[in-house]
């Protein structure tokens, strides 16, 4: 008869031991990475981060096209918002907006997912990563900005026969 021996080393009819996670898949970006970039870049550039999670947790074409319309929308949405609301409001309160509603989507879209990466020990994403892709979103959004003032203004002046005068009031 055997007695339990709590000081006996075990035998090997134990639980294999966890295997390294060699198969984690690619890294993806965290809740926390989404929302600070949608803050410093722009909702685009947030919504770019989900999209790029999206691909690569083998989510349809349908969704991954979804979050960049869904991240053009917010940043038109801000942009609008931007030129009516009154000077005295501060334009962090509205980045901190966008930031928070990037925020929701993530964790409601993909936050159950995130979460058990983290908690598994899988790896994140870079930082440096998130910061190149919100930098290059910026940098886009930006640019196309001032294609579009410099289209307007042509246009006036050459389509239109507007005093090129005007605008230099307007910037003013």
């Amino acid at each position: 008869m055997s007695e339990f021996n709590p000081y006996q080393a075990p035998s090997g009819d134990q639980a294999p031991a966890a295997k390294p996670l060699q198969d984690a898949g690619k890294p993806l970006f965290g809740l926390k990475q989404i929302t600070v970039v949608a803050f410093l870049a722009s909702g685009f550039a947030g919504c770019v981060l989900l999209a790029i999670n999206a691909k690569r947790m083998g989510r349809k074409r349908i969704e991954r096209v979804g979050m960049v319309l869904l991240g053009i929308l917010i940043t038109l949405t801000a942009v609008g918002l931007g030129f009516v609301l009154p000077e005295e409001i501060p334009n962090v309160l509205l980045s901190g907006a966008v930031a928070g509603l990037v925020y929701k989507v993530a964790e409601v879209v993909q936050g159950t997912e995130l979460s058990m990466r983290l908690v598994e020990g899988r790896p994140q994403a870079s930082n440096w990563a998130a910061f190149g892709i919100g930098a290059a979103c910026l940098v886009g959004i930006v640019a196309l900005a001032f294609a579009l003032a410099f289209l307007v203004v042509t246009l006036a002046v050459s389509v239109f026969g507007l005093d090129p005068a005007v605008f230099d009031e307007l910037a003013q």
